[in-house]
């Protein structure tokens, strides 16, 4: 049924799709097959996680799951979001909500859409989930993994009464980062004392692709 759709999409995208209707946009589709189809897709709020798309092709409105695609983008607001088969990381993020957990639970697989913040050596994605909880991927061949930070409680010695859990944040993003990155270690202090926040990490992906020769776009 998906591929009847898709080959529907591309027999109506040669009809004026440039004529944009109030609350659409021009973007592409790229199918599973890896051919990219011109449509227009309804306007939203992309800070927003999409879990599904609208799209238009004549006078057919389809709405496109991330099961049905490989990717879709909106050039003129530079935005591209990759359909993907992943487990996301329940990991804690409050330090007060610490559990016993060194290592976070993980939710069953699921096609999502994730958003790319930055493409080089290293693709980084992103995923917000129904708490609005940042889900970080690094993506090169034959690696898309995770990046998280973890609080998680270390117990005591229970032969020692006077023994309290104590609270640790495990930093997994960092030790990952400066596995990938092993190539440039002058960006490991970097790594280190970088908030796990979008922007930094944005900035440090960067900075290894200079650090490697590869020219990016500012």
């Amino acid at each position: 049924m998906i591929r009847y759709f898709f080959i529907l999409i591309y027999l109506t995208g040669q009809l004026p799709l440039h004529a944009q209707k109030n609350n659409y946009v021009d973007g592409l589709i790229i199918t599973s097959e890896n051919d990219t189809i011109t449509c227009l897709v309804q306007k939203r709020n992309w800070k927003k996680q999409p879990k599904e798309i609208k799209v238009k092709a004549g006078n057919k409105d389809t709405v496109v799951i991330p099961l049905a695609i490989k990717k879709f983008i909106i050039p003129s607001l530079d935005l591209e979001y990759k359909s993907k088969l992943i487990r996301t990381a329940n990991y804690v993020d409050i330090f007060q909500e610490a559990t016993i957990l060194k290592e976070p639970e993980y939710n069953p697989e699921q096609f999502l859409y994730l958003k790319l913040l930055y493409k080089g050596s290293y693709n980084l994605y992103l995923y917000l989930d129904r708490l609005d909880r940042k889900h970080f991927f690094v993506e090169s061949p034959g690696i898309f993994i995770e990046i998280y930070s973890h609080y998680y409680l270390e117990l005591g010695d229970s032969r020692r009464i006077y023994d309290q859990p104590v609270t640790v944040l495990e930093k997994q993003f960092e030790f990952t980062l400066k596995g990938l990155m092993a190539a440039c270690r002058t960006l490991f202090t970097i790594i280190e004392n970088i908030a796990f926040v979008e922007e930094q990490l944005i900035r440090v992906f960067k900075m290894y692709d200079q650090c490697v020769g590869l020219k990016t776009e500012e």
